[in-house]
């Protein structure tokens, strides 16, 4: 089931942070749809994965993911 889930990136800081994400959770997920908020450091990300795995793969990519 696809739902929509709301982080906080507080290491997020420009496109390529965007794009990195976006990267790491589309080789897990590949239509997964990610919005990014530069300003508030806030991606939502509507995927079919849980919220762990989304969790683990953000880590991965070497940011700090906080659910919101």
């Amino acid at each position: 089931m696809v739902s929509t889930s709301r982080w906080r990136i507080p290491d997020m800081a420009c496109e390529g942070c965007v794009a990195a994400m976006t990267q790491a959770i589309q080789q897990v997920d590949p239509v997964a749809q990610i919005q990014a908020d530069l300003i508030q450091k806030q991606v939502w990300i509507q995927s079919a994965l849980s919220t762990s795995l989304l969790q683990e793969t953000l880590k991965g990519a070497g940011f700090s993911p906080e659910v919101l």
